[in-house]
């Protein structure tokens, strides 16, 4: 079955609707609105962390992590030009968080969302 979580709610005067949970269940209460900017577009994701720190971890590691992780040449790049004070260091790798926000919500409220339907029979 193919479904989604997703979450509702407002995070500094920032109202987000629809938004994907990259991490749900794994640190279910405390969550930050991250905004990781696509070209012009920022794009929206909840990741569920104790901290700053971790909710960038969680992100890195996640399927959207290519959005901030740096790849091997930009980071050979950058050792050469000593140029890695710019960025920030996780497991994954090196990200650059240059178009990159991070913010606690305020109010979080998870939905599921399903393209199949399931009837029960008693």
């Amino acid at each position: 079955m193919e479904y989604t979580l997703s979450a509702n709610g407002y995070a500094n005067d920032v109202v987000f609707e629809n938004v994907e949970i990259i991490n749900p269940g794994k640190n279910f209460g405390n969550t930050f609105l991250i905004t990781a900017g696509v070209g012009f577009i920022g794009t929206q994701f909840i990741v569920e962390a104790y901290s700053e720190h971790d909710a960038i971890e969680e992100f890195a590691s996640s399927k959207y992590g290519h959005l901030i992780v740096i790849d091997e040449e930009s980071e050979q790049d950058a050792i050469l030009g000593d140029y890695l004070d710019d960025y920030f260091y996780t497991e994954s790798g090196y990200c650059d968080l240059s178009y990159f926000s991070l913010v606690k919500t305020q109010e979080c409220n998870y939905s599921v969302n399903s393209e199949h339907f399931w009837k029960l029979e008693i």
